[in-house]
């Protein structure tokens, strides 16, 4: 009740507080994931506060790797915020817990693109775009970024090796164009 009367006032500062201590004093694992949430989007909307909001969402995440808001929460807050490092090895962990191909080579995807955007890492770019490709042969995007990866670092025998085996590729599912 206090806290709907301290929201009801506006003070979010002690809202949060309150959420925080709810979560620490509840016993029940859905219960505690609920007053995080909660906490978090306190935290993120109204106090602006993205530090306290990443400490509240990767509990969470700990707690239940499966939550979906939590990571996309986390995803979003990191970019912001430029922790690109953090970003990197939170996919790294959707990746291992995606279950579907697409979900896997998407996060892959957008591991490569923060690796050589944000970081510089290319070797790191190039492993996720292989690690799709390795997965998914055709996957045009993955190996559009890796051949001009490949053609820029002048890594010309690999870039042949890519195009030779995207043409045979093309050649066994009768794929003319």
């Amino acid at each position: 009740e206090l806290t709907k009367v301290r929201e009801a006032a506006g003070d979010f500062n002690e809202v949060f507080t309150l959420l925080v201590r709810r979560a620490e004093l509840a016993a029940d694992a859905g219960e505690i994931r609920d007053l995080r949430h909660s906490a978090a989007a306190v935290a993120r909307e109204k106090l602006s506060d993205d530090a306290k909001a990443i400490d509240l969402y990767s509990q969470i995440f700990e707690d239940e790797p499966s939550d979906t808001r939590a990571s996309a929460a986390l995803r979003e807050l990191y970019a912001k915020v430029g922790q690109h490092k953090d970003l990197l090895a939170l996919l790294s962990r959707l990746i291992d817990l995606a279950t579907t191909t697409w979900e896997r080579n998407s996060l892959r995807l957008e591991s490569a693109t923060i690796c050589l955007e944000k970081l510089d890492a290319i070797t790191e770019a190039t492993e996720h775009l292989r690690a799709v490709l390795d997965e998914d042969a055709g996957n045009e995007k993955a190996t559009l970024l890796l051949s001009q990866l490949l053609e820029k670092t002048g890594r010309d025998q690999e870039l042949a090796d890519l195009l030779v085996s995207q043409i045979d590729l093309a050649a066994e599912q009768n794929d003319l164009p």
